[in-house]
């Protein structure tokens, strides 16, 4: 899924759903790119949430649906410590998905830095 192109992932994922339905990797990234694909908006938030919890809670170590759960919570409302469970577990379960450990220690940083304008 390349930076910005949410509409054709969108249309990717439609089409390799259509040919293997019920497949949670597919599943999972259906969800993810029909909320990018659209206007962020809570309510659009919220139905990828609910989709990605039930993906997760029925396999657990798919580790692109955590992936996705964190990169909903950045992009609807910030909820960095979701987020950053999130992602660890993705980096967890498969320490490949780089994108998974870049959100993590860009989070990380971001929180940083917040704290350090705190103290001063």
């Amino acid at each position: 899924m390349r930076a910005g192109q949410y509409k054709r992932s969108l249309d990717e994922y439609q089409r390799a759903d259509a040919l293997n339905p019920n497949q949670p990797e597919i599943q999972a990234g259906l969800a993810y790119s029909e909320f990018a694909a659209g206007t962020h908006v809570k309510q659009a938030a919220n139905k990828a949430l609910e989709v990605l919890e039930a993906i997760v809670k029925e396999h657990e170590r798919l580790a692109s649906a955590h992936y996705f759960i964190g990169m909903v919570c950045v992009m609807s409302d910030g909820a960095t410590s979701r987020a950053i469970t999130a992602f660890a577990e993705a980096h967890s379960l498969n320490p490949r998905l780089v994108e998974a450990q870049r959100q993590l220690t860009s989070l990380r940083i971001k929180i940083g830095r917040a704290s350090c304008r705190e103290r001063v």
